[in-house]
Parts: structure tokens; C-alpha cells; sequence
């Protein structure tokens, strides 16, 4: 489990630099294929960006079926709390 505090902003952040679209521009109910350039590329780049900057491991298949921003977070925090048995 990672000790430190989580930051959800951190992870929009990562979002955000990795499709080069504002921050402002990406709220919980963003839906991910309404971003600008959301195709499986930019999935796998945003995957990797955060699991380097949560010091975390995702689920793949938990962060292929997230439909949101909201989602993406709500995983990394789950990940980051250890909540990891009750992934798929």
C-alpha cells in the first residue's frame, strides 16, 4: 500500500499532459471518449503516466471498462487504499 496522501489532482493532471488538453477542461463526469484525441494509444499513455506518478499498478481490465474521469480516479484511489481484492 502507498503511504502517501492521495491527490485526484495528480491524476487529472496526468490526464491532461498526456492528451495536451487543459485541466480545466476535465471534471468526474467527463465521459473519456469525449476527450480530445481518447483512443487506445493515448489509453495506454495515460495508464502508464499515472501508475508512474501514483507509484501504483492498475488493473487493466478495471481501467478498460472506466467510462469516465470520475471512474479513472475512483480506481486509483481504490488501488492506492490497497481496496485491490475487490477489483476485477
Amino acid at each position: 500500500m502507498n503511504t502517501t496522501t492521495f491527490q485526484p489532482e495528480s491524476v487529472l493532471q496526468a490526464i491532461a499532459d498526456t492528451l495536451n488538453c487543459a485541466r480545466g477542461d476535465l471534471a468526474p463526469e467527463t465521459t473519456l471518449e469525449d476527450l480530445p484525441d481518447w483512443d487506445s494509444l493515448n489509453q495506454l499513455r495515460i495508464l502508464l503516466a499515472i501508475e508512474s506518478t501514483q507509484s501504483a499498478t492498475l488493473p487493466m481490465r478495471r481501467f478498460q471498462s472506466c467510462r469516465s474521469v470520475g471512474d479513472v480516479v475512483e480506481l486509483v484511489r481504490d488501488v492506492r487504499a490497497g481496496a485491490t481484492a475487490r477489483l476485477p
